[in-house]
């Protein structure tokens, strides 16, 4: 019944999604209602929006490079302060873990290894970045 787009929604990952109307919708009144929508350019909430109502008339997506801008309009919907300060904290951990292992760190704290996996405190190193980041500049 409905068309689909198919695009790579996480550059860092290898998951791919589909989108069809009923996702859009849902994308575009979230973004509506927490203001992300207008962080857009003009450009994007009309490609958006003309993609919406294209699906919605039964319509489907071909063109790879309308696929490449949508993909490009919904990356920039999806970044929030919490998903910065969770890649500040993510590039971090993997510093850390890195650094740690090759000065053997891991084998008189062994608990640390868990706590670099852990989401929370991928969030507050994020936090202290962020935060060191504006200090120093």
């Amino acid at each position: 019944m409905f068309s689909f787009i198919k695009c790579t929604v996480l550059s860092s990952g290898s998951r791919t999604s589909e989108y069809g109307y009923g996702e859009l919708v849902k994308i575009w009144n979230t973004a509506k209602r927490t203001g992300r929508l207008y962080a857009l350019r003009m450009e994007g909430r009309a490609l958006l929006k003309g993609v919406i109502a294209f699906l919605r008339e039964g319509g489907r997506i071909i063109s790879s490079t309308l696929k490449e801008a949508l993909k490009s309009v919904l990356e920039k919907l999806r970044v929030t302060p919490k998903r910065i300060i969770l890649e500040f904290g993510e590039v971090r951990a993997v510093e850390m873990q890195n650094l740690y292992a090759k000065n053997g760190v891991f084998k008189w704290v062994p608990q640390l290894k868990a706590w670099l996996k852990d989401p929370t405190y991928k969030f507050w190193l994020g936090t202290l970045q962020i935060n060191l980041k504006g200090f120093v500049q």
